[in-house]
């Protein structure tokens, strides 16, 4: 049965990943390299019109917060259990990623425009190479009005998690400030605002703008390149253990410290660091403490992290290692663990593009339906198993794993 309303809302950048074998000569055509990723230009722009027609294309659903909301999707088995917001063109690649989205279950809450292409990424593909060239398009020209409409503010309110990924705070920081504020006011509700990292460009750009969206959130999100460049660009002293950053990106300011926040670094075939940090609570296990304002400064301080292995450290345990470190100045503590991830074969690894994104989808999944923290990641990682199996970020007909 149908839900009634989104559990899950996600807002970003839809863009639809376009795949197709070519003949060397197009890549002569429009001046391209194998193996080279590129920015659409004014003489590429072409090669979009040539692939919309392209029969031999295949088409899938992609950019983070929507890969990862159709993960959340495919692992709930509950139509219109997740909800997506973004902006497309009024075109075919739009009319499909639509149609992709609503077949798998998604709640698609498109704005359409047609001033501008659906966002695209084409991988031309020659032999064993590929050749990449991202047009974002239509989705950087998403309007914050489009969250006043009353059928997408219903959607809003309504669901229990709102996550974004940080491309989005070069469209509309509005929309992310909008739906972070509405977190924090049902805060008590147990309302949650998740965000990624997304990329080291975003954090070398625009680490302000993740600076403010922090403190609304419940869970960050990222990998271990995106966190060493959060922590170079805080200014911080360690700027290479995961752990370390991990703690400390938990610790940074919060607006509803009622709730507890957790960080999810994810390494590749490495552990997986989550860091949880908890305040109001006394240094006892159980024991409560007067909850503290979680700001103040510039948001730049440091925490001495719990006493762990390396995070660098390889381990083959099946059982997450776990350690906590209280800070009776803040009446809070911070637990962090580590998760081995199981190695796949080579013969069985497809390609990793989307393994994130799905990590991230079906973590907020497994939240959403009361699991703890550590339940969560063993979720994820079952889940972005099945997406590195595959080429592209695709999931079978039926899901076999439970929640």
């Amino acid at each position: 049965m149908a839900s009634s309303h989104a559990t899950i809302l996600g807002i970003g950048n839809p863009l639809l990943d376009v795949s197709v074998e070519v003949d060397p000569a197009m890549l002569e055509k429009y001046k391209l390299d194998a193996n080279t990723q590129y920015l659409a230009s004014p003489e590429t722009l072409p090669l979009f019109k040539e692939l919309e027609t392209n029969p031999k294309c295949k088409k899938i659903p992609g950019g983070s917060s929507q890969n990862a909301i159709r993960a959340a999707q495919w692992l709930s088995k509950t139509p219109k259990f997740a909800a997506f917001v973004g902006c497309v063109g009024d075109d075919e690649f739009g009319k499909n990623q639509r149609d992709i989205l609503v077949s798998e279950g998604v709640d698609c809450k498109y704005e359409v425009i047609e001033t501008q292409p659906t966002g695209t990424c084409a991988a031309l593909i020659t032999g064993k190479n590929r050749c990449l060239i991202a047009n974002i398009g239509a989705a950087g020209f998403f309007h914050t009005a489009h969250m006043l409409k009353p059928e997408i503010a219903e959607v809003v309110e309504k669901a229990k998690i709102t996550y974004c990924e940080t491309f989005f705070v070069t469209v509309s920081m509005e929309a992310l400030l909008m739906v972070g504020h509405n977190a924090l006011v049902h805060a008590d509700e147990g309302k949650l605002f998740a965000m990624n990292l997304s990329a080291k460009w975003v954090i070398d750009g625009h680490l302000k703008c993740l600076l403010e969206l922090i403190p609304y959130s419940g869970c960050v999100f990222g990998n271990e390149d995106e966190a060493r460049c959060f922590a170079a660009g805080m200014g911080w002293d360690e700027k290479e253990d995961i752990i370390t950053i991990a703690t400390n990106i938990a610790m940074l300011p919060k607006l509803a410290p009622q709730q507890k926040r957790c960080v999810v670094i994810t390494q590749g075939s490495d552990p997986v660091v989550m860091a949880v940090a908890e305040w109001g609570v006394g240094e006892k296990e159980g024991e409560k403490a007067p909850l503290l304002p979680v700001g103040g400064g510039d948001h730049r301080g440091k925490v001495q992290p719990p006493a762990l292995p390396s995070s660098s450290a390889k381990s083959s345990s099946e059982t997450q290692c776990s350690e906590s470190q209280y800070y009776p100045e803040r009446h809070a503590r911070v637990t962090v663990s580590t998760f081995p991830v199981q190695q796949i074969p080579k013969e069985q690894l497809g390609d990793t593009n989307g393994c994130g994104d799905s990590f991230v989808g079906a973590f907020l999944t497994a939240l959403s339906k009361g699991k703890n923290f550590e339940e969560c990641v063993h979720v994820a990682n079952k889940v972005a198993q099945v997406v590195a199996r595959a080429d592209g970020c695709v999931f079978p007909p039926t899901c076999e794993i439970e929640v």
